[in-house]
């Protein structure tokens, strides 16, 4: 089961988690999903609630440790 389905996310905070991972910056992501900055903080504030980490440095390490420990 994917982090985002274990946590909890709605589709759109999905979709801000996969161009997180992937090193997109706050201002890409709005203008990809057609939202602005202030949306995209907030829905970047409720992953960080819902994973139960302070920072995105937290989310990536909890991102990537699950990841990992489903490929082997």
């Amino acid at each position: 089961m994917e982090l985002s389905e274990r946590i909890g996310l709605t589709a759109m905070e999905h979709q801000v988690l996969h161009r997180l991972v992937t090193g997109v910056d706050n201002e890409s992501i709005a203008e990809q999903l057609s939202i602005t900055v202030s949306t995209v903080k907030t829905h970047v504030g409720h992953i960080l609630q819902k994973a139960g980490c302070r920072n995105r440095n937290a989310l990536l390490g909890r991102y990537f440790s699950s990841v990992e420990a489903l490929s082997f």
